[in-house]
């Protein structure tokens, strides 16, 4: 990423409040193998996505001295919806504004399909 962008890139975590389908009664109610309870989060965060983006940012900006980014969708299935509301989440992440480079998209992988890696690409 250093090479590609001539800069550290950091990651700031952000929670689109999506679920799985071994927590929402789909496949089961028991979890998985793929995340921990907390669904590998501190906590749920309830802001909005920009809300996030722009104070997970400001965090790592004033910690590290950051000035690139990649949003990264990591709490539970981030891909455990329809495609729809996967460009509206994803999108309002803020790709391509000032600082945030790319999308690192936590998923299973019984939970993307090519229609899904079609709006990823």
């Amino acid at each position: 990423m250093q090479e590609q962008f001539g800069a550290r890139v950091y990651r700031i975590c952000i929670d689109a409040g999506f679920s799985c389908p071994n927590r929402d009664g789909t496949l089961s109610r028991q979890g998985c193998a793929y995340c921990a309870p907390g669904g590998s989060w501190k906590k749920p965060d309830t802001d909005s996505i920009t809300e996030q983006v722009q104070r997970e940012k400001e965090r790592v900006r004033r910690r590290y001295g950051a000035q690139l980014f990649l949003a990264y969708f990591q709490a539970y299935t981030n891909t455990y919806a329809p495609v729809k509301a996967l460009r509206e989440v994803y999108e309002t992440a803020g790709l391509g504004e000032k600082g945030t480079v790319g999308l690192i998209i936590g998923t299973r992988p019984d939970c993307i399909d090519h229609e899904k890696l079609e709006l990823i690409s």
